[in-house]
């Protein structure tokens, strides 16, 4: 069904994965330091719509294999760029490691506005 669902969720998202959403929304969450793993799945179980416009990721410190098997050319835009960290913010980024690993990749993915300046794993 098409059912929205808000959830309150602090500490680490690593146990929720794709299996049982189609779509996803983050909306807040200042507080969460780890954003690895957050958007687990497997392939055939992607997202078909991922929206972190009013995600607040100021205190993001590990990304570690956030996008794990995800299509993100499924949620990138009609020219074929993923826009979906446009808006991330966090200077306290130490861990990128396998951000993007195993993704379907997109034409084109905006990075521009991550501070990597403290980054130490972009493997």
């Amino acid at each position: 069904s098409n059912t929205e669902r808000t959830i309150k969720i602090s500490g680490d998202l690593s146990w929720i994965t794709c299996k049982d959403a189609s779509s996803a929304k983050i909306i807040g969450m200042r507080s969460l330091e780890s954003a690895s793993r957050m958007f687990k799945c497997s392939y055939g179980k992607e997202l078909e719509s991922l929206d972190l416009s009013q995600w607040d990721s100021r205190n993001i410190v590990s990304m570690y294999r956030m996008f794990y098997y995800q299509n993100l050319n499924a949620l990138s835009d009609n020219s074929g760029e993923f826009t979906g960290l446009s808006n991330f913010s966090s200077k306290k980024l130490t861990d990128m490691g396998y951000l993007f690993w195993k993704c379907k990749m997109p034409k084109k993915i905006d990075l521009n506005h991550i501070n990597v300046s403290k980054v130490t794993d972009m493997t």
